[in-house]
């Protein structure tokens, strides 16, 4: 991953007790609703952020690899052409300046994710929490938005990097600290059932289909189980399997009139790849 998301905090000051009631409840009290609601602001405008970059990893995903026929003839069409709204003269976005605009994006959230994940722990803490006893509303409604922010960031540790492992370490420490979240309870599940291929859901992975189409049905593979092999224009994608090393390789081939990836080799068994 471009930046490594850092921030899962494990809370050890949350359920110390610890805390001071002095004088000026009431300005503490607006001080307090006032962070909340800045709190939630922030929230929106991190998601709103996230949203765009979803867009933006789309686009990518259709966008001809450079090299590649249809990615000349797009570029032969973009010659001379009039630039449209939010595009520059220079024509539209290629490949590799869309490729930066996306890691810029994924460095910017993961930026404000850190300092948000920061603010809203000192929030929390600041609520006096005091284990064994019930939460009040305000209480649980920030221990709510910390469940929610950590699976949107362990959902990008799957997505990016295909790091179950990851992703899982993050939604159970969160649980310990949200109990009665189902939310939770079902993306540990679903992660754990996805971290190793089964030959059922590889079947799923068939000849012309494109990386997009492998990741929907088998789901992002880890980053560091991907081979390229630029002299070949070849791909290839390994998914481990529980209780064996060998894993289950998909390879893609670099089709000219598309400008994609497509598989032309699918094999749960040996992984080894015929040409």
């Amino acid at each position: 991953m471009t930046r490594r998301w850092t921030w899962m905090v494990a809370l050890a000051l949350l359920l110390t007790g610890a805390g001071a009631c002095g004088d000026g409840a009431e300005e503490q009290a607006a001080a307090s609703e006032a962070e909340w609601q800045a709190l939630q602001t922030s929230k929106a405008q991190l998601d709103g952020k996230r949203e765009k970059l979803a867009e933006l990893r789309l686009e990518l995903e259709t966008m001809p690899v450079e090299g590649s026929e249809a990615a000349e003839e797009v570029a032969e069409e973009a010659v001379g052409a009039e630039p449209a709204a939010g595009e520059s003269s220079g024509g539209p976005t290629g490949r590799a300046e869309l490729e930066q605009r996306i890691e810029d994006l994924e460095n910017e959230i993961a930026t404000e994710s850190e300092e948000f994940a920061a603010r809203l722990v000192t929030y929390i803490n600041s609520l006096e929490i005091v284990e064994g006893e019930p939460l009040t509303p305000e209480q649980q409604a920030a221990i709510r938005m910390k469940s929610d922010e950590d699976m949107v960031v362990a959902r990008e540790w799957i997505e990016k990097g295909g790091d179950y492992r990851r992703a899982i370490d993050i939604y159970e420490a969160q649980l310990r600290l949200d109990p009665d979240n189902e939310s939770l309870e079902a993306a540990i599940a679903e992660a754990e059932a996805m971290r190793f291929m089964t030959e059922d859901r590889f079947s799923q992975a068939q000849k012309g289909m494109t990386q997009a189409d492998v990741r929907r049905v088998l789901g992002p593979v880890n980053l560091h189980n991907v081979q390229q092999y630029p002299e070949k224009n070849t791909v290839a994608w390994f998914y481990p399997k529980e209780g064996t090393r060998v894993p289950a390789a998909v390879w893609f081939r670099l089709d000219q009139e598309s400008g994609q990836y497509v598989v032309y080799q699918a094999d749960f068994e040996s992984g080894a790849a015929r040409e």
